[in-house]
């Protein structure tokens, strides 16, 4: 497993495909549409951040824990998603890095 991405990294490949890898050793495809800054000033040295992920299908709903992410350009590293809502072609969901 890799180093966790940094926010330069995910903003790199906004509008790619991570795959996540379920237990039950299922390929999920999750496709990466938002990456949204949340510094409260530019002083700020760490550099918070949130992910939003549409999975583009409603076959399986991934719960709320640590998933496996692989990417062909960042590799594989772990975090923690929770779905936050689901739109009529697919479910979405959340990660934020503080």
């Amino acid at each position: 497993m890799n180093r966790l991405p940094a926010y330069e990294d995910f903003k790199a490949n906004f509008d790619s495909t991570f795959t996540v890898n379920t237990n039950g050793d299922e390929a999920i495809s999750l496709e990466l549409i938002a990456v949204n800054d949340l510094r409260q000033h530019a002083g700020q040295k760490e550099q918070p951040f949130s992910l939003i992920f549409l999975q583009k299908n409603k076959d399986t709903l991934l719960t709320q824990q640590i998933h496996e992410f692989t990417h062909e350009k960042l590799g594989s590293f772990q975090i923690f998603i929770v779905p936050i809502g689901s739109e009529e072609n697919g479910f979405l969901y959340e990660a934020i890095f503080s």
